[in-house]
């Protein structure tokens, strides 16, 4: 073996290795994940429903406010239930669609109660999100024990539109107690009705695909991390796990929910079946945002989570110049100077052909789960996500990995329109008084 063949498979060998494992994993993953909603449900989980307390966090009025607040009020859960909804003014823009909510809720014998409960500006060391659920948490007695352990507290997000079923899902895997200390479902971006304008359709898709992407892995091995717009825990286990004290400081609420899980010894458990369309139009500007905060939360809650992801998301690029720079430019140069070529050339043309064959299979899993986990108007309007998922995979993964590379150079983030500044988990500070 030459020189240049130690030296390529030396540094070119891992980059192509990681590359086409990353996408045989990801098909796999995928199919993996579409054969969760063939399960059948469990019926001592259908049997479990204890009282539960829903927070729901409010500031400004979302497009579907109105119609969320009323499916979180209406569930088909046959125990009583009560939702508090918490806003920090009573000038937010929430705060009149909340009233309503709560006034037809009143006259309408399918509607469980709601309260609004107004918290005020959090502390300078707290994110306003965290803060309303904290105020919250207090009300209904958790903070003195008062509430009854074996209380469901369920967290939701006002931008999330939950199932009729959502409640009971996420509860009825609490009863198993011992080794369960968390449930969670998680969101699945989707493109808003066609009566919605969407300025930006193909930002939208790329959000869209962006997302499952991260679906796929939910609930899997190591990757069990709860999300704040649907989790749910006892309030003995919130007890056990001190949340309030995992609260204090805290920008980000489900990453401390995981944290404390983990601190317990137990899982978050990952409940297919409440999987929630989040249907929204994208712009370039919005999507930059969103994928900013995240992976800036991630990397100072969990650094090595981000980091592995940013390992994965740039695979495909680094993968595809390395494979594409050896066909096209040093395989022929070989060529030319007479040189072995063989050794170098097919490994980097058969592992972008594999890839592309993984990447097949992945989008085919990825389609069958969609069909699998949402209703079928929503499926219909994934058309043009489909189509983009079944294209070239390195064209969104490359921009999933710029916008998830930038927050490393950061510790400032804007949330709901309050700046912060992020040191660590229980370490952040409002820079920038409420808007």
């Amino acid at each position: 073996m030459t020189a240049i063949e130690i030296i390529w498979w030396c540094l070119a060998g891992p980059v192509l290795t990681w590359w086409v494992l990353l996408a045989l994993g990801s098909a796999m993953q995928a199919r993996k994940f579409a054969n969760l909603f063939l399960r059948e449900p469990r019926r001592a989980f259908d049997e479990f429903r204890p009282p539960a307390v829903i927070v729901v966090p409010c500031k400004g009025a979302d497009p579907q406010l109105a119609d969320n607040l009323a499916a979180i009020m209406r569930q088909d859960y046959p125990t009583p239930y009560r939702v508090i909804l918490v806003a920090q003014a009573e000038d937010d823009p929430a705060v009149p669609v909340i009233r309503a909510a709560i006034d037809a809720a009143e006259h309408d014998d399918t509607a469980h109660p709601a309260e609004l409960l107004i918290s005020g500006d959090a502390p300078p060391n707290q994110g306003q999100k965290v803060w309303n659920q904290v105020t919250a948490l207090k009300h209904i007695g958790l903070a003195d024990r008062s509430i009854d352990p074996d209380t469901a507290i369920v967290f939701a997000d006002s931008d999330a539109v939950p199932g009729n079923d959502w409640l009971a899902n996420l509860v009825g895997p609490l009863k198993q107690r011992d080794k369960t200390a968390v449930t969670t479902g998680y969101r699945w971006l989707v493109p808003p009705p066609k009566d919605t304008p969407d300025p930006h359709p193909q930002v939208t898709a790329i959000a869209s695909i962006m997302n499952s992407s991260v679906l796929s892995f939910a609930g899997t091995g190591k990757f069990q991390f709860a999300w704040g717009g649907s989790m749910a825990m006892l309030a003995q286990t919130a007890i056990d796990g001190d949340l309030l004290g995992m609260f204090d400081g805290a920008l980000c609420d489900d990453y401390q929910v995981t944290r404390m899980a983990q601190k317990l010894g137990k899982r978050v458990y990952f409940v297919h079946r409440c999987i929630v369309d989040s249907p929204d139009a994208w712009s370039w500007h919005g999507l930059r945002d969103f994928a900013y905060r995240q992976y800036m939360l991630t990397r100072k809650y969990f650094p090595r989570l981000y980091l592995l992801a940013l390992a994965m998301l740039w695979a495909y690029p680094v993968g595809f110049v390395v494979s594409m720079g050896s066909s096209f430019a040093l395989v022929p140069w070989l060529i030319v100077t007479d040189q072995p070529w063989y050794s170098i050339g097919i490994p980097a043309l058969g592992s972008a052909a594999m890839v592309m064959i993984f990447d097949k299979m992945r989008h085919h899993q990825r389609k069958i789960a969609m069909a699998r986990a949402l209703p079928e108007d929503i499926y219909a309007r994934l058309g043009r996500v489909r189509r983009k998922d079944a294209g070239p995979t390195l064209h969104w993964m490359t921009i999933h990995a710029y916008l998830a590379t930038r927050p490393m150079f950061s510790n400032v983030m804007t949330w709901r329109g309050i700046t912060y500044r992020i040191d660590g988990p229980q370490r952040c500070e409002r820079i920038d008084p409420p808007a």
